[in-house]
């Protein structure tokens, strides 16, 4: 019995898309495949910035529980959405005079790994927000903690 699936010179192919050469070109296909395999790549983001932002609404009731007074000013709780910006604005310069070049020497130069290196430091972002979650639960903390 014969597959309804067959590539042009009826033999199995090495990726599911090489069947669609047959009604499609070869170019078409291939530049397919490429799109997928970065596409496999980015999906990892969508995650990240669901958790960045749920991160961020959870830094306003964070902010609600706790003393916001810094002795000249009073941080009010929804003003702690403008800390991650304000943070991004500081570390970029930071980053990119300090922390890049020495990723370079140690050998990190592609930015998949520091991608990677990316994904796993906002991870610890997320463990140093459950810690404070847990001692705004235990005392009355600073906002400046």
């Amino acid at each position: 019995m014969k597959s309804k699936f067959l590539s042009k010179n009826n033999k199995k192919e090495e990726h599911w898309l090489d069947y669609s050469k047959i009604k499609f070109s070869d170019q078409l296909v291939e530049d397919t495949k490429r799109v997928l395999s970065v596409l496999i790549m980015y999906l990892p983001l969508f995650i990240y910035w669901a958790l960045l932002n749920q991160q961020m609404s959870r830094w306003v009731f964070q902010a609600s529980l706790m003393n916001g007074d810094v002795g000249f000013y009073t941080i009010k709780p929804d003003q702690m959405v403008m800390v991650g910006p304000l943070f991004v604005l500081i570390l970029l310069p930071i980053f990119k005079s300090f922390v890049f070049p020495l990723l370079e020497k140690c050998g990190l130069r592609t930015p998949l790994k520091k991608m990677g290196i990316g994904m796993f430091l906002a991870v610890v972002t997320f463990l140093c927000s459950a810690c404070v979650e847990f001692f705004i639960h235990r005392s009355y903390l600073s906002v400046l903690w």
